[in-house]
């Protein structure tokens, strides 16, 4: 899992999709759920998805993007599917997520 995190983490920026990760690692579908649901209590679809949202924040907070810039560069296909995923991830929309002063994940 630990392998599977650090190459989500480097194809963020690369645009990798999680499919992409998961040949590159030689790990099926099925092993990488298996996986995750035991050591993370999540699907790794759900996890990457956190994982491109945070990367997002991120860039929004420290490199001042635009939030439809900040989706783009985190591999989400437009601003509203990015909204999306913030609130089914979060319960909170993008500009929520930056304006707040703690992140549901603890940053």
């Amino acid at each position: 899992v630990q392998r599977l995190v650090k190459r989500m983490e480097r194809g963020i920026a690369r645009g990798e999709s999680l499919a992409a990760i998961l040949a590159a690692e030689a790990v099926s579908r099925r092993q990488a759920e298996r996986l995750f649901e035991a050591q993370i209590g999540k699907p790794p679809g759900s996890f990457y998805r956190e994982l491109r949202i945070r990367h997002a924040v991120e860039l929004m907070r420290n490199a001042r993007l635009p939030v439809h810039e900040a989706a783009l560069a985190a591999g989400f296909s437009s601003q509203p599917v990015f909204s999306r995923a913030c609130k089914q991830a979060f319960a909170r929309t993008p500009r929520e997520l930056l304006n707040g002063a703690s992140l549901p994940w603890g940053d």
